[in-house]
């Protein structure tokens, strides 16, 4: 901090620290780095990972999704939640997966992905992934429909597991977001703070999209829809006063 003082610092524990949050657990942080001052320029970084998780596409046995999803992963983005809330800075999963969603709603790898995914929207949460596999070299594996990709090597039951419809940008505080792979839909609400005069951008990927989306949004905003950017840029109307809430809900036409 002494020699750049503008850059987000990400502070990371062992892969176990985010596991359990307690007074002789936890991530062992007392703070962000550089004090009180950078909280707004810090991030708890941490992984996800199920030491339990079977082979690569093999289904998830009850007891293993009860171990994985239900406790494990859960867990972890309550106990960085948590964690965050103590030490201030924001919260980023820097790693997760190790799994390759292959479009079956019950193997390991889809159920491992999309519960990170949507637990991930559900804490308001930052997120990367560690390990991607979303497409093969044809001339390496010429049985491409086998893999589920497309003749150019796409594997598009992952990629559509990660291209989702999501606030690129909030004029305000967000306070719920949501979204569905299956239906396409994505609601979000957000405290609105009209003194932003950029729009909240949301990001309308055209995967989910083919025949287009409805928008309908709260009576204190309206919208435009930027096909050029693929997105969906939305204002608080004259009027509307700091910490309204907003929402914004789009669905799939068809």
């Amino acid at each position: 901090k002494a020699v750049v003082s503008t850059q987000s610092t990400g502070t990371e524990p062992v892969t176990w620290g985010v596991v359990l949050n307690g007074e002789r657990t936890g991530t062992g942080f007392e703070g962000v780095p550089g004090g009180p001052d950078y909280r707004d320029r810090s991030a708890l970084s941490y992984h996800l990972y199920c030491w339990g998780k079977p082979g690569d596409h093999d289904p998830l046995k009850p007891l293993q999704r009860l171990a994985c999803e239900d406790l494990l992963a859960r867990n972890v983005f309550q106990v960085a939640e948590k964690e965050a809330r103590r030490t201030g800075g924001g919260r980023f999963l820097t790693e997760f997966g190790e799994c390759d969603p292959d479009g079956r709603k019950n193997s390991s790898d889809t159920v491992m992905c999309e519960t990170a995914l949507n637990l991930a929207d559900q804490h308001l949460a930052s997120w990367t992934y560690w390990d991607s596999d979303f497409s093969t070299d044809p001339a390496a594996s010429p049985q491409h429909e086998s893999t589920g990709s497309d003749r150019l090597g796409n594997k598009w039951e992952g990629v559509r597991v990660f291209a989702r419809c999501y606030p690129q940008f909030t004029a305000g505080t967000p306070t719920y977001l949501s979204w569905s792979v299956d239906s396409a839909a994505m609601v979000m609400e957000f405290k609105i703070d009209p003194s932003v005069t950029q729009p909240t951008v949301i990001v309308t990927p055209m995967l989910h999209y083919p025949d287009g989306f409805h928008v309908s949004v709260s009576g204190n905003l309206k919208y435009r829809i930027d096909r050029g950017e693929g997105v969906v840029k939305v204002n608080p109307k004259a009027g509307t006063k700091a910490g309204e809430l907003g929402k914004v809900a789009i669905a799939r036409i068809g």
